[in-house]
């Protein structure tokens, strides 16, 4: 089988258009042409492009009936427009989702940070609890109670740009205020149970405690300052301009990053 995809054609900031050729497949001395798909126009706003192609080609043989067979291929690419988003698939068939309203913030705005845990299993998927976080501070919801937490995912921002690599040596920003929380009442219990293609969990040992491994949250600043030990008396930053490195992590040691501007 042969087949062709045309180059990007670009030039300055002019409309760009991707054209899918005819493709020919040729089986059993036999010829058949097929076309793929029209053409596809990338505005100037956008330097790339998500799209699937599907076709279909007859297959003959001299003992076996003609049989049509459906050919699928996804190319799939980043554009100006998309929103940050990371995602990885864990050990334990989790995926793990990370989403930022936007790349760049205008000053005194506020960024939203969207955490998700999802099974990507048709089943129920059993999980032992863990305390692998592959960086301190990843507790959420935050709490003064650091013993206690009901979600498995956690995030933190830092100030600069960090990676796998020099992440331990940054330091966290408080985005949550430091002080006197209400400790939640969460019952013993030794890992998470589950739904089929779902983030909703039962905590198990326990009377049916269900949670939903998801958060989304804005922020716009930073606490700094305060007295201890509660730092009530902390003071409230807005981001000031530059760049800003996001963390979501699970208590299995995976961990994902994202990037956004201020200013």
């Amino acid at each position: 089988m042969s087949g062709e995809i045309s180059g990007l054609n670009r030039t300055g900031l002019g409309t760009a258009v991707v054209a899918l050729t005819l493709v020919t497949v040729i089986l059993a001395g036999i010829t058949s042409l097929v076309l793929v798909a029209p053409q596809i126009v990338i505005h100037p706003s956008t330097t790339t492009a998500t799209f699937t192609v599907t076709y279909t080609s007859i297959m003959t043989s001299i003992s076996i009936s003609p049989t049509t067979v459906t050919h699928t291929t996804t190319t799939t690419v980043l554009t100006k427009a998309t929103s940050p988003y990371a995602s990885m698939i864990t050990k334990d068939n989790l995926r793990m989702d990370l989403t930022l309203n936007a790349s760049r913030v205008p000053l005194g705005g506020a960024v939203q940070i969207v955490m998700n845990l999802t099974n990507v299993l048709n089943l129920h998927s059993l999980v032992a609890m863990s305390s692998a976080w592959p960086i301190s501070g990843l507790v959420w919801p935050p709490s003064t109670c650091y013993s206690f937490y009901l979600l498995p995912i956690g995030l933190a921002v830092f100030a600069g740009y960090y990676v796998v690599g020099n992440v331990t040596s940054g330091k966290p920003m408080y985005i949550v205020q430091d002080g006197t929380h209400s400790c939640p009442n969460v019952p013993n219990f030794s890992g998470y149970l589950f739904d089929p293609f779902s983030n909703t969990a039962t905590l198990t040992q326990d009377d049916g405690y269900v949670i939903r491994v998801y958060s989304s949250t804005n922020f716009s600043g930073y606490w700094a300052g305060g007295t201890p030990p509660f730092y009530n008396d902390q003071k409230f930053s807005q981001f000031s301009p530059g760049l800003y490195t996001v963390v979501e992590g699970d208590e299995w040691g995976d961990i994902l990053f994202l990037y956004f501007r201020v200013g």
